[in-house]
């Protein structure tokens, strides 16, 4: 599915879709990662990053701007389980007016866009992770 194109995915295939990626992720065991990711919503010009998160022993050890920029406050630091709250609740509060698609290899969100017709206004968002290394 294409950033910015409505998902041609049913609710019921949107959901059985992001089932099977969580239960992939899940199975792959993976509690040592670094990501990086963009954010793209109506919030603090600064929050949008690349925002580099390093998780070990499934823990947040690490959350920086990539670029050095600090916001006047931070923006929630996203672990991959987050990501897929995030893409959960594009499932549940905009069905068919939403965009996942997930990494071939470890099945988590790598771009979650929601209330695609608001964006980039009222209240649409987009996380896109353009970076993922696993440490296990």
């Amino acid at each position: 599915m294409p950033i910015g194109g409505v998902s041609a995915l049913t609710s019921g295939d949107a959901q059985a879709k992001l089932d099977a990626a969580l239960a992939q992720w899940n199975t792959a065991d993976i509690g040592s990662y670094a990501l990086v990711y963009i954010w793209h919503c109506e919030c603090d010009p600064g929050w949008a990053g690349p925002w580099r998160v390093t998780v070990s022993d499934s823990r947040i050890t690490s959350f920086t701007h990539d670029q050095g920029v600090e916001p006047s406050n931070q923006p929630q630091q996203l672990t991959v389980e987050d990501l897929f709250e995030k893409a959960q609740a594009a499932v549940t509060n905009f069905p068919g007016n939403h965009s996942i698609e997930y990494d071939p290899e470890f099945a988590l969100p790598r771009s979650i866009s929601s209330d695609l017709e608001a964006i980039p206004v009222d209240g649409g968002e987009t996380l896109l992770v353009s970076e993922f290394t696993s440490s296990n």
